[in-house]
């Protein structure tokens, strides 16, 4: 039987819309790839990395969790904005892996939501010091693996 859980409608909403985008998904062509300091991977990139700074430099508290509340929900945003365009890197994969490589940053992509979820969780869950340790450690992680392998050698 399962539980009654406490996800909030946002959470409901893109967790449903990170599993209907992984099955009507198909690797994007060619010219979608986007490049350079001013595309729009790269501006939800930074809005990633804002909210990262904000709970690796402030943390999440009871005297701040609306702002971390609003923190989460804009770094959601962009990762499922993100997860569905290509890394500029693709170009760079030989035309016969550059699917599969596609699909590990989407896989990738749909794992930071997923964490992203569990740390919204715990902020609602008033779980700050949980919350504080899944945006430190395990967000950080999937954001140093996934600049490794996605960003390459130019960033």
């Amino acid at each position: 039987m399962l539980q009654r859980s406490r996800l909030t409608p946002l959470t409901l909403i893109l967790v449903a819309g990170a599993a209907f985008g992984a099955l009507a998904w198909r690797p994007a062509p060619a010219a979608v790839v986007l490049e350079g300091e001013e595309s729009p991977i790269h501006e939800h990139m930074e809005n990633m990395n804002a909210a990262m700074r904000f709970f690796g430099k402030t943390g999440a508290s009871a005297e701040n969790r609306d702002k971390a509340l609003e923190w989460i929900a804009k770094f959601q945003t962009s990762v499922v904005a993100c997860k569905t365009m290509t890394p500029a890197t693709a170009e760079k994969i030989e035309e016969a892996k550059r699917a599969e490589f596609v699909a590990g940053y989407r896989t990738m992509m749909v794992d930071v939501l997923a964490t992203s979820c569990k740390l919204e969780k715990a902020l609602m869950a008033g779980k700050y010091d949980e919350a504080n340790k899944i945006a430190r450690e395990e967000l950080k992680a999937l954001k140093d693996a996934g600049h490794e392998k996605y960003e390459g050698d130019d960033h």
